[in-house]
């Protein structure tokens, strides 16, 4: 956290301090792409490309509150028991791009919350042998439960495969999700970009 009047840094989160591992094996071995301040809860949601991961941590305390990621990643690890659990049928993502905390409530549960992410779908920074070489990319979006510990998958939207540099977002009262992929991999039609544009309820493509 930086102060804008003076440029000093006046709080810092060291991913190091958080999640202690085996995957401390590289410079950047955890690759933090977003940051979301959640003032209400006064935590962070971070998003760590290198861990196919996102986790949630107290901002004053700096206490680990949960990971969201498939959790043979985590087995053999000090956080293992902070992983959130899945629900049925949960779709994993893969050096994923701007997690975040969503304000709607789109299921009306008063004890769920819904994170949205970017999945890239690609695993070449950090292999792992359960990988499932799925050619696209995905915006998914999650249904948290604190309290139970558990993770949901709430909607998935699939879209060609952009490797790096990607976002989804909700636009609720449109009743609209957009993939903006940075990276195609392979380009279309000669280009590296594309935007593409759902409906958030049937997941029908509209634009691209």
């Amino acid at each position: 956290e930086i102060d804008r009047k003076t440029g000093k840094a006046v709080w810092t989160l060291d991913m190091c301090d958080i999640v202690e591992s085996k995957y401390h094996d590289m410079k950047d071995w955890a690759h933090v792409n977003t940051v979301q301040y959640l003032e209400e809860e006064d935590a962070v949601l971070v998003c760590m490309r290198n861990l196919h991961g996102a986790a949630k941590v107290d901002k004053k305390t700096k206490e680990l509150k949960w990971v969201m990621g498939d959790p043979r990643f985590w087995d053999d690890t000090p956080v293992k028991d902070k992983v959130l659990r899945p629900v049925g049928e949960v779709h994993y993502h893969f050096q994923s791009h701007t997690a975040r905390m969503l304000d709607e409530d789109l299921d009306g549960n008063p004890d769920t919350k819904h994170m949205i992410i970017f999945d890239n779908h690609w695993h070449k920074r950090r292999s792992v042998d359960f990988f499932d070489n799925d050619p696209n990319s995905f915006v998914d979006i999650y249904t948290i439960n604190e309290k139970e510990g558990t993770v949901e998958q709430f909607k998935r939207y699939t879209c060609p495969k952009s490797k790096i540099r990607s976002n989804g977002i909700l636009v609720l009262d449109k009743k609209r999700v957009y993939a903006m992929e940075g990276f195609l991999e392979p380009m279309i039609d000669d280009y590296p970009a594309m935007i593409r544009e759902y409906d958030y309820e049937s997941g029908e493509l509209y634009n691209e």
